[in-house]
């Protein structure tokens, strides 16, 4: 043994000595390399794994709260638009309910249907009002009319109903020429509403 390796000896236990003295130089490097990687897995798996895997949910969350983000202000960006809509359509509503009466007023109405029968000429030969039935915000009131006279008639009979001071509407209509007094006979549902 070498002067060196004796100093060594009568400094280290014999345990330790026995494989230390035993190693090459480039063994005791590697061995130095593998605690180091050795050291450097531990520390990786115990400080930063935990903090990494942390900060990758936190990304992934910032990635969703951006998109979340976006989509809200895409929203805002339509609110203005959307509020101006639904101001518009409620003035329109409004506008529409105060023509809704807020009785049946069922004589009334029928004097107004009689009296543009009357001024357009037409020969009213049946005028009854039927059931009344609900819908979600007014009630329908339907009339059954049948009428006779010429075209031009019963087109002014007509748009005398649609000129009302109240919402009417015509439906189911049906028109047929009578060959006998050349007339044109016309059934129709006149439907006006009220409030409910």
């Amino acid at each position: 043994m070498t002067a060196e390796k004796r100093k060594i000896k009568e400094n280290v236990p014999d345990r330790v000595l026995s494989w230390a003295v035993l190693l090459t130089p480039s063994q005791k490097i590697l061995m130095a390399l593998f605690c180091l990687v050795l050291m450097g897995a531990g520390f990786y798996v115990f400080l930063f794994q935990d903090r990494l895997e942390r900060l990758e949910k936190k990304n992934k969350d910032s990635a969703f709260q951006q998109s979340l983000l976006c989509a809200y202000q895409e929203k805002a960006r339509d609110l203005g638009e959307l509020t101006r809509q639904i101001q518009t359509k409620k003035h329109q509503f409004l506008a529409a309910a105060a023509a809704l009466p807020h009785k049946r007023q069922s004589a009334r109405l029928l004097e107004a249907f009689s009296r543009a029968g009357q001024a357009a000429h037409v020969d009213l030969l049946s005028l009854r009002e039927e059931t009344e039935t609900s819908l979600d915000f007014c009630k329908k009131i339907p009339w059954t009319i049948q009428a006779a006279g010429s075209y031009v008639q019963l087109t002014d009979f007509l748009f005398r109903i649609a000129s009302m001071d109240r919402i009417v509407t015509i439906e189911a209509m049906q028109m047929k020429r009578d060959q006998e007094d050349d007339l044109i006979h016309m059934d129709c549902t006149a439907v006006a509403y009220r409030e409910p």
